[in-house]
């Protein structure tokens, strides 16, 4: 039976003004910008967007394409973001809601991202804000950020949830129900309880965490930001994790497979109460050199609680052939990566915990890997993110065909 999965991404959105000068000013100067754009910013949100982007053209693929295999029909994918927000009136608001708009030929009705469950302070009308200097000469960007609203707590965090999962629990019985959070690791200490609260919901227990459950959970989480006290500590619930090459470096880690290694150890001496996900998926990126994986495979030994084995994925990589092809625009990369490895990981409907094994037509690790690889490698190809879906197709069918030859 195929999994109708909610995707609730949790974290910050902003709104980002670039301004792209010949070289960074001199302090107390005036320079005249080349050039000023405004977009919709925010990790989670951009997740979002990118997987908008690939469910679409997924969509789109399988409506005209018959020769598809069969083992790859796409899963019904519904995508929330929960974020602190402005005013619902605002026209700050309106414009992050716009962002998220599809093109009129696109399957709107499976990609639209719902904001019905953002916090909206309804006493500001400015929302996170971002403004970024933009070098021509250097390439540097320099970002000034500026936060007005208050961060969402705990208890705004529980109403949206109960909300989220009875929606979840009813809305389809057609289909084995399926909820995904997405943290960014932003405010680790509220981060923290809220992957508590959801592992020891009542509806959501891990010991219902069984193929043929009535509502399934999932849970990731992206540690990005360096020297971020308490942000290991969200990985103890976390299903999937995704460590940054900055995140890494911050923790003295000289690469990714030395990241997710150092990582790995670290749980394997946990105490097995504290692991409330004793199998998880660990990821690391490294920019031009690629990414690793380390899928645990019951490595939490239950009775000595220590690690026993893992072995490191490596993905190099997406390089372009095209001479006239040259990078664009970095920004954005990671949470291109993100949203590639979790259409891997949640549309191929990937189940890999404890001798589940890969359902029927579904990704290996490294075939999600290369995928995420060749859409945050493509992204910096371009400025923004429209098209991706587009620009992704090609490897996309070519994964589909090699895992249904494999199947």
């Amino acid at each position: 039976m195929p999994y109708r999965t909610r995707l609730v991404a949790v974290g910050a959105c902003a709104i980002d003004t670039i301004l792209t000068v010949p070289h960074f000013p001199a302090e107390d100067s005036k320079l005249r910008a080349t050039s000023l754009r405004k977009r919709r910013g925010g990790n989670t949100p951009n997740t979002l967007e990118v997987l908008q982007e690939l469910i679409s053209d997924d969509v789109d693929d399988a409506a005209t394409r018959p020769d598809r295999p069969q083992s790859n029909v796409p899963a019904s994918i519904d995508l929330s973001l929960m974020a602190v927000l402005p005013s619902r009136v605002c026209a700050q608001t309106e414009f992050i809601a716009s962002s998220f708009e599809m093109d009129a030929h696109a399957y709107t009705k499976s990609t639209n991202v719902d904001l019905f469950h953002c916090i909206f302070r309804e006493n500001y009308t400015e929302p996170i804000s971002a403004y970024i200097v933009s070098s021509e000469a250097s390439s540097s960007r320099t970002i000034v950020n500026h936060n007005p609203l208050p961060e969402m707590t705990f208890e705004e965090f529980v109403v949206q949830a109960e909300k989220l999962i009875t929606i979840s629990a009813t809305q389809d019985e057609q289909h084995s129900r399926r909820i995904w959070f997405h943290f960014e690791g932003r405010v680790p200490e509220i981060t923290y309880k809220c992957i508590q609260y959801l592992r020891k919901h009542p509806a959501l227990q891990l010991a219902k965490q069984q193929l043929g459950s009535e509502l399934i959970l999932r849970i990731s989480v992206e540690l990005e930001k360096p020297l971020r006290n308490g942000l290991r500590d969200l990985v103890l619930g976390a299903d999937y994790v995704f460590y940054s090459r900055s995140w890494a470096e911050g923790e003295g880690y000289g690469s990714a497979e030395a990241c997710l290694k150092g990582e790995a150890e670290q749980l394997g001496q946990q105490r097995v109460e504290s692991l409330l996900t004793p199998d998880k998926l660990l990821i690391c990126t490294w920019g031009a050199q690629g990414a690793c994986s380390l899928m645990s495979e019951c490595w939490i030994d239950s009775a000595l609680s220590r690690l026993q084995d893992y072995h490191v994925s490596k993905s190099p990589a997406y390089v372009t052939h095209d001479l006239d092809q040259v990078v664009i625009g970095t920004t954005g990369a990671g949470d291109a990566f993100i949203a590639g490895a979790l259409f891997g990981l949640i549309r191929r409907e990937m189940e890999w915990h404890c001798g589940l094994g890969v359902q029927k037509g579904g990704w290996s690790v490294e075939q999600t890997l290369k995928f995420a690889n060749g859409v945050a490698g493509r992204k910096i190809l371009q400025q923004g993110f429209g098209g991706l879906g587009a620009a992704t197709r090609q490897l996309r069918n070519a994964l589909d065909l090699q895992s249904a030859t494999n199947s």
